[in-house]
C-alpha cells in the first residue's frame, strides 16, 4: 500500500495495487504532494502529515478516522492522545440534542494539531518536544480512546442511534503504524489531554510492550479527579472497555470495569520502569462538569487528592503537578509557557520529564489557595 502524504491534509488518497480510491481531499498548506512508501518516515514532508489507516477504524458517526505524523528525530517520539469530551447515553451522544459533550469527527479543527499551542508550538525554543517525531491521535469516538463496541442508544426524541465507540481501534492503528515505521527509539513520551489523559497510562503500557528497550514516559493532562466507581462501571459497559483488554490489566482482579487509578496501578505492576505522571488544575471546570454528569457533586480537589495519593502509594516515582484555578489542560495551551506554581514553571517541569528525569511533586497546596488562578 502507498499513501500520498500532504502537509495539513485531513484525509488521504489510498492506493492499493493499481486501484485508486479517492476517500477525501483538502488543500495542503504548503509543499507538493509526495508519494512515499508507508514504512519510510524519512520521505514524509516537513510538518504534519495526515494518515487514514482504514481497516476497522471509524469515528462515532461512521465517518473516517485519520491521525497525524510530524517527522523529527527518530530517537525521540511523542505520542499524543487528543481529548474532546465523552458520551455514554442516547441524549449525550445524539448530535441533535444540545449540549453535545464530545467531539464526533476526526476532521474538526480541534483534532488538527496545527490549531493547538503549547507543545505543538514547534517554533518556540522553550518547547521540549520541538525536534521530536510527533504522532498526534485525534479523538472522535466519545469513549476516552478505550472503547471497543458499536452501541445502539435510545434518545429522548424516541429515536435509536448507533455510535461507533472504537477509540481503541483508532488509537492502536496509530500506535501500530508508529511501531512499524520507527524502530528502537531511545525515548517515547506518551501524553494525553482531557479524555486522552485518561487513556494515556494504558497506552504507555502498550507502547512499553511494543518497545521493550525504549525508555517510556507517561503524562496525563487534565483527568486526575475522576473518582467514581459507579461512573466507571456505567461507561465501561456502554463503551466495551473490557473487550479485548490486555491480561495485565485484569489478571489481578475480577472487576467488570477499571477505575481511573486502576489503570495507573495495574499498568505500573506490569511495566515498573515507565515514568508515570500527571498535571491538573485543582478545580478544573471540565472535570467537575463531567463528574456531575456521572452523579458526583463533590468539588474536584478532594477527589483529585485521593486519586493522586492512591497512585503515589503504589506506583514507583509517580509524580504530579497541581496548579490553582479551574483551567482545563495546559499541554495544548499558551499557558504551558507562562504558568508557575511554587516557583516551578510548567514548561520546566515537563522539560525535566522529557529529559528522563523525575521532577518533584508541585502543588498549589491548601484547598483555598488552589481556588484562585494567578498567571
Amino acid at each position: 500500500m502507498k499513501i500520498i502524504y500532504t502537509s495539513r491534509s485531513k484525509i488521504l488518497y489510498i492506493v492499493t495495487g493499481l486501484v485508486m480510491s479517492i476517500m477525501s481531499f483538502t488543500t495542503c498548506k504548503s509543499g507538493s504532494d509526495k508519494i512515499v512508501e508507508e514504512s519510510l518516515l524519512d520521505q514524509m514532508e516537513e510538518g504534519w502529515n495526515a494518515i487514514e489507516p482504514g481497516g476497522n477504524t471509524i469515528c462515532s458517526q461512521g465517518t473516517p478516522f485519520s491521525f497525524y505524523v510530524r517527522p523529527g528525530h527518530k530517537d525521540k517520539v511523542l505520542i499524543f492522545l487528543n481529548g474532546g469530551g465523552a458520551c455514554w447515553s442516547g441524549d449525550l451522544c445524539d448530535l441533535k440534542i444540545e449540549p453535545t459533550p464530545y467531539i464526533p469527527f476526526a476532521d474538526f479543527d480541534h483534532n488538527v494539531p496545527d490549531n493547538h499551542y503549547g507543545i505543538f508550538e514547534i517554533a518556540n525554543e522553550e518547547n521540549p518536544f520541538k525536534d521530536w517525531t510527533m504522532v498526534f491521535i485525534p479523538y472522535c469516538t466519545g469513549d476516552v480512546h478505550l472503547g471497543n463496541a458499536d452501541k445502539e442508544y435510545t434518545t429522548s426524541r424516541d429515536t435509536n442511534i448507533i455510535i461507533y465507540h472504537r477509540g481503541k481501534a483508532n488509537a492502536m492503528a496509530a500506535i501500530n503504524w508508529t511501531a512499524e515505521n520507527i524502530k528502537d527509539p531511545e525515548k517515547i513520551f506518551v501524553a494525553g489531554a482531557s479524555a486522552g489523559s485518561i487513556a494515556s497510562p494504558y497506552y504507555a503500557g502498550v507502547v512499553a510492550e511494543l518497545y521493550p528497550a525504549s525508555s517510556v514516559i507517561q503524562l496525563g493532562d487534565g483527568s486526575g479527579g475522576y473518582r467514581s466507581e459507579v461512573g466507571a462501571k456505567e461507561t465501561s459497559l456502554h463503551w466495551g472497555t473490557m473487550n479485548g483488554i490486555p491480561t495485565w490489566l485484569v489478571e489481578d482482579q475480577d472487576k467488570e470495569f477499571l477505575t481511573f487509578e486502576d489503570i495507573y496501578i495495574l499498568t505500573s505492576k506490569k511495566f515498573p520502569n515507565i515514568q508515570f505522571s500527571q498535571i491538573n488544575a485543582a478545580y478544573d471546570k471540565d472535570q467537575e462538569y463531567f463528574l456531575k454528569l456521572l452523579g458526583n457533586e463533590s468539588p474536584l480537589y478532594p477527589l483529585l487528592t485521593e486519586n493522586l495519593n492512591d497512585i503515589a502509594s503504589v506506583v514507583p516515582d509517580f509524580t504530579y503537578y497541581t496548579y490553582s484555578g479551574n483551567v482545563h489542560t495546559v499541554l495544548r495551551s499558551p499557558i504551558f509557557y507562562t504558568y508557575t506554581t511554587e516557583g516551578v514553571s510548567i514548561v520546566d517541569w515537563v522539560s525535566q520529564l522529557a529529559d528522563g528525569q523525575t521532577p518533584g511533586v508541585v502543588s498549589c497546596g491548601h484547598p483555598e489557595s488552589c481556588l484562585v488562578y494567578v498567571e
